[in-house]
């Protein structure tokens, strides 16, 4: 049985670091950094201050996947809350099954971010490299921006 539930970024982040950088390999980055050199002394920042959220899939005690959701005020309606999905990943091996583990973990997550953070809004990038935009308007999302980077110095 799959448990969705969640996870303090300190006690999970060396756990998860394999996962991360499966995550990072499989995305690509197109115009981005090639490396992944996670802040982690950021994320511990973000949690302490109440303004990271993260959720986890676990199977038989293995974690299978993740959110990272950051939380902040929205810049254009300083009185609401919003998520931005830092990240969101599960393993391939458990992708696209009869259980829906993305579909119930981005699901446990919006219920979290709502009830627990009174949050009004989720903000959620997609990479190009692996495009979920129609998982994404399937689970309600609406296509709003599309997102471009520019590496500076080269």
């Amino acid at each position: 049985m799959i448990i969705y539930e969640q996870r303090r970024f300190e006690d999970v982040y060396e756990t998860l670091m394999p996962m991360f950088h499966e995550h990072w390999d499989e995305l690509g980055h197109k115009g981005g950094f090639n490396d992944l050199v996670l802040d982690i002394p950021k994320y511990l920042y973000l949690e302490r201050t109440k303004a990271l959220l993260v959720t986890v899939a676990v199977l038989d005690g293995v974690m299978i996947g993740y959110t990272n959701s950051v939380l902040g005020s929205f810049n254009h309606n300083a009185n609401e809350t919003i998520a931005t999905m830092d990240a969101m990943y599960v393993t391939k091996k458990h992708r696209n099954t009869m259980s829906g583990v993305g579909y119930r973990l981005l699901k446990f997550t919006e219920k979290l971010l709502q009830v627990d953070f009174n949050t009004k809004a989720i903000n959620f990038a997609v990479n190009v490299n692996y495009d979920i935009s129609e998982f994404l308007t399937r689970t309600g999302y609406v296509h709003s921006e599309t997102t471009y980077i520019k590496k500076l110095g080269e």
